[in-house]
């Protein structure tokens, strides 16, 4: 049986560390599909329309990632509403005529990821970063039923922009902006959207959410087969207020949940394969 050699793959900036083309290679040898590629590309923004418009017609589908959700609105002849509401493009589907269909699947991906890890769904959430992907990590945490927000990032004004969005897009009853810095009691569920590349730094990342030794790793693949590039933890809201480094997040936990982390698995799933 012959295979058509369809081409898909990530693009962005950087991208070198994507684990995605292993995954999707392994998945597709066991489909029988060894003839189908899924490589990664270094694409700016400042590039990126020109390089989707010089794409051969046996490229099938594309992975975004940062900086590239904004922009992929400017070669998508549709847009779902998921991605239209969050102003955020992670996937797209090449059409019959030749055009791209766009969509976010984060937000689905987010949800799908947290339910089952979260014993109850608590009052307040927290998200680190105010990028594309934070927004879709507000409207995650909106569906799940948090209803007050804090949101943590280097920038104040980019904060206060995305605190404003949890309230007026994703009907949250507060959220604060505030700086980086250790966080208070109540924030128990903590999603992180900053690279994992900049996870060390203590500019960008509380030093409880920093990497710890044994968090559990949790890769859940969202609908449309994407899946998400985000850290997530959950924090015991017990733990003792101002520990630059609680023990909750020491090691693994056994049964409660936490803490979660969702690492590095933005453009990972099996796009354009069998589901």
């Amino acid at each position: 049986m012959y295979v058509i050699p369809f081409s898909m793959g990530p693009l962005g900036s950087p991208i070198a560390h994507s684990l995605s083309p292993v995954l999707h290679t392994a998945g597709y040898a066991a489909c029988g599909l060894g003839q189908w590629r899924y490589d990664a590309h270094e694409v700016t923004t400042d590039g990126f329309a020109d390089f989707v418009g010089a794409l051969g017609e046996e490229w099938r589908g594309l992975s975004l990632t940062m900086p590239l959700k904004e922009v992929a609105v400017e070669v998508a002849a549709t847009v779902t509403p998921v991605a239209a509401r969050a102003r955020a493009i992670n996937t797209l589907v090449r059409r019959p005529d030749g055009g791209w269909d766009a969509t976010n699947t984060d937000v689905t991906g987010i949800v799908e990821a947290l339910r089952p890890r979260l014993p109850e769904i608590p009052a307040v959430a927290t998200v680190i970063g105010a990028g594309a992907t934070a927004r879709s990590a507000v409207l995650a945490l909106g569906d799940l039923g948090v209803s007050a927000l804090v949101v943590r990032a280097r920038r104040e004004e980019a904060a206060a922009e995305l605190a404003d969005f949890a309230v007026e897009q994703a009907g949250f009853a507060g959220a604060t902006p505030a700086p980086i810095g250790p966080l208070a009691p109540h924030e128990r569920l903590v999603v992180s959207t900053v690279p994992a590349a900049a996870a060390a730094d203590t500019s960008a990342v509380p030093a409880q959410c920093r990497q710890s030794s044994g968090p559990h790793r949790l890769d859940r693949r969202g609908p449309a087969g994407e899946e998400l590039e985000l850290r997530s933890r959950l924090v015991d809201e017990h733990r003792e207020a101002g520990d630059d480094c609680p023990a909750e997040l020491a090691g693994p936990r056994s049964d409660r949940g936490g803490p979660v982390r969702i690492d590095d698995v933005e453009e990972h799933g099996t796009l354009g394969g069998p589901q």
